[in-house]
């Protein structure tokens, strides 16, 4: 549990993990005193972006606000969410973004090695992105433990006043990757037209080995029993339900040839479940065909060595099937040329309350 600003009970504890040392430096919060941002110096603001907006400090502050060396993500999530609200900086966001959406933008960002912030910028920036998007962005700020599903913050060098300047360059990164209206300034606001992202533009950051061995358990996990909704935990310490697939006897038995798939893979784990698995992993619950063909070119089921034309053009007939289904997992964003997965917080009454035609229904795709 969480209380009084701090994490109660056992798990953590001695400022390390299991009573161990632990050499992460904690952060420290802001002083008081010290609302007002500072200002970056090597750029100019992008258009729309306000100076008030300070999610990054909140993050800090958040895990400072732990005694341990790890803060729950739930408890970073639910105080950075608590804090920006009281400050007023929803109506700064870019218009159309949902606070927690962004909250879970910033903490990714966070996260993040500079090499694949690199990586990303490369892919989904245009030529004539402002100096603050194409800046270099800095090494993790924060460690995300998969283990505990916490935080801990990883570098005690960082000042107020780099954390202003990262604050503006994930702004620019959320708003080239997700499109959106600017919320002020900028000649922007109501009435302009949305930006439009890149269309089938890749914006996912690459996963490590442990992610994909975690995610691949998870898989297994999910085709053992078919029959029932499961619950992915993703790489950004959120979850997604998905709904059964089949009955408890397609979890045995022999599968449909595929070119595309495994000959030894459960008979249910066919392109439509799995590419609907891959929609469900989106993070943020968002993204483009491209981030969905390299999710679902992380399944276990998905034979080595097959070309991305071919993975895009089975993704693609995919997700429109998906999107045609009395009960829709996925809806696409036409402006954003996104898809969003809407079926992450579902329980698993809500997948058996159903009448039975709305119910996904197994596939030979």
């Amino acid at each position: 549990g969480v209380s009084g600003g701090g994490v109660s009970g056992g798990g953590v504890s001695g400022g390390g993990v299991n009573g161990g040392s632990d050499s992460r430096k904690r952060p420290r919060a802001a002083s008081a005193g010290s609302d007002a941002p500072p200002s970056p110096t090597s750029f100019d603001y992008p258009d729309g972006f306000s100076p008030e907006l300070q999610f990054f400090r909140l993050v800090r502050d958040a895990i400072a606000s732990v005694p341990q060396a790890l803060a729950p993500a739930e408890y970073v999530r639910r105080q950075v969410a608590i804090q920006a609200e009281a400050l007023g900086l929803v109506s700064k966001l870019p218009r159309g973004s949902a606070l927690p959406q962004y909250v879970r933008s910033v903490l990714l960002y966070m996260t993040t090695s500079a090499e694949e912030h690199a990586a990303r910028t490369q892919k989904i920036l245009n030529a004539d992105s402002s100096p603050a998007a194409t800046a270099t962005a800095p090494g993790p700020l924060v460690l995300f433990d998969e283990a505990t599903q916490s935080y801990a913050w990883i570098d005690s060098t960082v000042d107020d006043a780099s954390l202003a300047r990262m604050e503006v360059m994930h702004f620019e990164r959320f708003v080239s990757q997700h499109g959106g209206v600017y919320g002020m300034g900028g000649g922007r606001g109501l009435h302009a037209a949305p930006i439009k992202a890149q269309k089938a533009a890749l914006t996912l950051p690459p996963g490590s080995a442990d992610q994909l061995a975690r995610f691949q358990q998870q898989e297994r996990e999910r085709y053992a029993s078919p029959d029932q909704p499961f619950v992915y935990s993703l790489r950004d310490a959120t979850m997604a339900s998905v709904s059964p697939i089949g009955k408890k006897a397609s979890a045995t038995g022999k599968a449909r040839d595929h070119f595309l798939l495994c000959a030894e893979r459960p008979p249910s784990a066919t392109l439509l479940a799995l590419v609907r698995d891959a929609a469900a992993r989106l993070p943020g619950r968002e993204g483009s065909r491209a981030d969905v063909c390299e999710l679902l070119k992380e399944s276990q089921f998905i034979n080595a060595g097959v070309n991305d034309a071919q993975i895009s053009q089975v993704a693609s007939g995919a997700l429109d099937r998906l999107h045609q289904e009395q009960d829709p997992c996925v809806t696409y964003d036409t402006e954003r040329k996104l898809w969003v997965y809407l079926h992450a917080e579902r329980g698993p009454s809500d997948f058996h309350a159903l009448p039975q035609s709305k119910k996904s229904k197994p596939s030979i795709l």
